[in-house]
């Protein structure tokens, strides 16, 4: 009797040994990025969207060689699973949806850094629209995290600054990193001595976004802005509607326009801690309003040559802020794709504002749990 049961305890090894290997199963692994080790014990949760936000389908452990069977891969593949895991205070996840039929489910880490030092900051994409008295203005930073080796940036004081004119209302920051192009909507906070504000969201490896929408008066069809940024910027460019806005600056240069609806300006690199004053004043009442198509071509028009569709969800917002949030999330997702297929932004400004793809919204819907883990 005891040989039989080792022997059929050795059937059981090698049958499981088997199915951890079969094409129809989908085999998962979490890896340390910054060491390029598997991570032993690692805690990996399997996640889906259900009528009640994302459910828990199940949790695993990685084992010794940080691998973990997550089951049949039809299955998995046929609707958006996610597996999210958790690493030195960092949340990361990996939707297995897209997966190539036969590629394992790689769910990478990496080692948490409170330093700054390799980052490279630009705001390809400032926009300025005039909505009656009020300027309503999104800046879309492009933060290229460079750590060699690899390294998230992340430090609970907060982990990247910016400023707002001193008489504007910060509206919204938004922010994706990490290879994710969901953008979620993250809390800013005031920094202690007054000079700005600061984001605690994680800046992981590779291509990162934030988008800071905030609005300012307008009195009697005049300001003055002034900006000023804690990094120096490698690229700033800048688009003002209605075109017929006056905008002067000294560091500004007029590039184009599409008539009345728009006009493009840019500067050269920016040193960090730089003020710079940029004066607007007349422009029609009321922004004239362009679709997303005449908008995207205004900025770039050679986009039709890279065009591509992707659905997008966006954060929900407050109606009256729809210029700034709504159509400009759709200019901050595609620039953001086009930057990453590029493989970073460019060292001088160009009169076109990169490449673009092509987007189609959704319904705007609350964003759940998930995104804010990614």
């Amino acid at each position: 009797m005891p040989r039989t049961i080792g022997w059929l305890l050795v059937g059981w090894v090698c049958v499981a040994g088997l199915r951890g290997a079969s094409p129809e199963e989908l085999l998962g692994r979490l890896m340390n990025g910054t060491t390029q080790k598997p991570i032993a014990a690692g805690e990996v949760v399997l996640v889906k969207a259900g009528a009640q936000g994302m459910e828990v389908v199940r949790t695993l452990r990685s084992d010794a060689a940080g691998q973990f069977n997550l089951g049949g891969r039809a299955l998995l593949q046929k609707d958006p699973y996610v597996l999210q895991t958790t690493f030195q205070g960092v949340p990361y996840s990996l939707s297995i949806q897209h997966l190539k039929e036969t590629a394992p489910a790689l769910l990478t880490v990496y080692e948490a850094d409170e330093k700054m030092d390799h980052l490279k900051v630009g705001v390809p994409h400032m926009m300025i629209r005039r909505a009656g008295a009020i300027l309503q203005v999104s800046e879309i930073f492009q933060i290229d995290n460079s750590s060699e080796p690899p390294k998230t940036l992340f430090s609970k004081q907060g982990n990247f600054r910016f400023t707002i004119p001193s008489q504007a209302r910060l509206v919204q920051v938004v922010t994706s990193s990490g290879g994710s192009l969901m953008p979620v909507t993250v809390e800013a906070r005031k920094i202690k001595d007054g000079s700005g504000w600061t984001i605690a969201s994680p800046i992981k490896p590779g291509k990162n976004m934030v988008q800071v929408a905030y609005q300012a008066d307008y009195p009697k069809e005049q300001t003055e802005l002034v900006l000023k940024y804690f990094y120096p910027l490698n690229i700033f460019q800048m688009m003002v509607s209605p075109g017929d806005i006056q905008v002067r600056s000294s560091l500004l240069q007029e590039a184009g326009s599409q008539g009345n609806k728009m006009r493009l300006f840019n500067a050269p690199s920016i040193p960090a801690n730089m003020e710079m004053t940029i004066t607007l004043s007349g422009g029609s009442p009321q922004a004239l309003e362009t679709n997303d198509e005449e908008e995207e071509k205004a900025a770039d028009p050679n986009r039709e040559e890279n065009a591509s569709s992707q659905i997008i969800a966006v954060p929900p917002v407050l109606s009256t802020y729809r210029f700034v949030i709504i159509g400009n999330l759709l200019l901050l997702l595609a620039a953001f794709i086009g930057w990453t297929l590029s493989g970073g932004t460019s060292e001088e400004p160009k009169n076109s504002a990169g490449s673009r793809t092509r987007q189609r919204r959704t319904a705007g819907k609350p964003s759940s749990s998930l995104e804010n883990r990614s």
